[in-house]
């Protein structure tokens, strides 16, 4: 009999902490998407860390002009 495990193919919440992105494209993570002195409320877009590393302590900030 075939291995099911065999022909299925790898999930990517096995790999990646897509709760994190499940959140902030609920909106768990920030309110409206407006520009304050010159800050956004909700981030822009990120890399997805891999799941059993360690979650970065600060995101990366770009400078506004």
């Amino acid at each position: 009999m075939a291995d099911p495990k065999k022909d299925q193919q790898k999930e990517s919440r096995e790999e990646y902490e897509v709760d994190v992105d499940r959140m902030i494209n609920e909106g768990l993570a920030g309110g409206t998407v407006n520009s304050s002195y010159n800050r956004g409320q909700i981030e822009e877009s990120r890399d997805l860390p891999h799941e059993n590393e360690p979650y970065p302590a600060e995101t990366k900030r770009l400078k506004h002009k």
